[in-house]
């Protein structure tokens, strides 16, 4: 109903307002509730504290890369304003909505951190899916802070560096798109993975990124590695339907290549990184793998079907 009265703004950063349409739409906000209902719905079993690390950048899903808290601007473009989520969203709605963003918005530059109902993060609850979404709800509504990562230091310099464990920054990427995710590993060589059509887009050696632009600039930029010797992959040709960490951080991102759902983990290791892709056997199927140009790369002879190991070093 607020929203009807031209209340409630969710977009500040846009200048076009609902128009104020008075007394005739006094029951609209009312059927359009009961139209969009959901099942009934109270969140159980969250906590606040991880509630806070989830929407964060500190080993969360990241949400204010992209969306607003209250007066303070994402780090990156600007999405609708999460801080008052408890207020204004049912919440059977935003389960539905976290689980698969694109269901309810194709094309969304979203991705799921809860692919099939699984957590990107085990080590935040113990990677209870249910648990996590009502942490993050509770914490909204306690209004107790703001999430983590927003910087203290807005003069300061934003190169990202990988220290103890490996660190996950989406970005607009130079050669790979908008949907670009960057996982930037200790051992000093990086991936950049492309969330579209899933699979393998750039490999670089030595600086990270810098994500100054990327979390405040008001346009969408292009940006590149920090590295200065880049390669990069045949451009892939399935589906990304998501990823999710391991305890020490490493991803997996999640395919779709001809109906069958493929799996890829990285793990940084010394001058390079280890890919293992499994799949379940299917007849007559094979994943496409591909490699770059400029890495050594080693296949590791396995005997299980539908899984594979390789190497790539720089060379």
């Amino acid at each position: 109903s607020k929203v009807l009265l031209g209340e409630n703004r969710v977009r500040p950063y846009l200048k076009t307002k609902m128009p104020q349409y008075g007394a005739a739409t006094a029951e609209l906000g009312k059927l359009l509730g009961v139209a969009d209902a959901r099942t009934a719905l109270k969140f159980e079993g969250g906590d606040d504290t991880a509630g806070r690390k989830l929407m964060g950048t500190q080993g969360g899903a990241g949400c204010i890369t992209c969306h607003r808290w209250g007066d303070r601007p994402s780090l990156g473009i600007q999405g609708p304003d999460l801080s008052n989520i408890a207020a204004r969203l049912q919440e059977g709605w935003l389960r539905e909505y976290l689980i698969n963003p694109a269901a309810y918005r194709a094309g969304t530059l979203m991705p799921s951190f809860w692919p099939a109902g699984k957590s990107f993060n085990p080590a935040i609850l113990g990677g209870d899916t249910d648990k996590q979404i009502a942490s993050i709800f509770k914490f909204v509504e306690s209004a107790n802070g703001e999430p983590e990562g927003f910087p203290q230091n807005r003069n300061g310099e934003f190169e990202i560096i990988p220290k103890d464990r490996p660190v996950v920054q989406r970005a607009f990427t130079d050669g790979v798109g908008v949907r670009a995710i960057l996982v930037g590993f200790p051992t000093g060589v990086h991936l950049a993975y492309d969330g579209d059509k899933g699979g393998p887009a750039l490999a670089w050696k030595g600086r990270f990124f810098d994500a100054y632009l990327t979390w405040y600039s008001r346009f969408p930029i292009f940006e590149k590695p920090l590295g200065s010797q880049v390669v990069a992959w045949p451009k892939p040709a399935g589906r990304f339907l998501g990823y999710r960490l391991d305890a020490k951080g490493n991803p997996t991102f999640l395919n779709e290549q001809g109906g069958v759902k493929v799996e890829e983990t990285y793990e940084g290791i010394e001058n390079g990184f280890r890919r293992t892709v499994t799949w379940a056997p299917t007849p007559d199927f094979a994943p496409t793998i591909t490699h770059p140009a400029g890495m050594v790369v080693d296949m590791k002879e396995s005997s299980t079907q539908g899984h594979r190991v390789f190497t790539y070093l720089w060379k």
